[in-house]
């Protein structure tokens, strides 16, 4: 097989269980991508944010991230299931986080937001926005 992710290829013994769904990552790349999911809470004008970020590092290869997306389960479970707490929702990805100073000035309608990421976004250089 061939591994989504580093595209390195590993044997697995397949057992019935496997048979529809086989193993899609080598197990180096299993290791060395396991969620640590962080989450922040900051106040802004208002409101309080709750952040959540899958990865607590940047980016490090874009070309893996749509491989990597497979651990924001446990996220989108919480957008939907604690939809009703939040006021507002987003997504955040590098586009967004670039022009946050754009953007960020929306959380003040809502006195609950939650911030979604696949990998860890600083808010702290966005102070002054909010």
């Amino acid at each position: 097989m061939k591994c989504e992710v580093c595209g390195a290829h590993f044997s697995v013994e397949l057992t019935f269980a496997d048979w529809f769904d086989p193993p899609r990552w080598c197990p180096d790349c299993e290791r060395t991508y396991l969620p640590v999911y962080v989450h922040e809470a900051f106040p802004y004008q208002g409101g309080l944010a709750d952040y959540v970020a899958v990865f607590p590092n940047p980016n490090p290869d874009p070309y893996r991230e749509n491989a990597l997306y497979r651990w924001m389960e446990k996220c989108f479970k919480l957008a939907v299931y604690k939809q009703n707490a939040f006021g507002l929702i987003l997504w955040i990805g590098d586009k967004e986080f670039a022009t946050a100073d754009q953007w960020l000035f929306l959380l003040f309608d809502h006195p609950r937001c939650l911030l979604l990421s696949l990998f860890y976004y600083d808010f702290s250089v966005w102070e002054d926005c909010v």
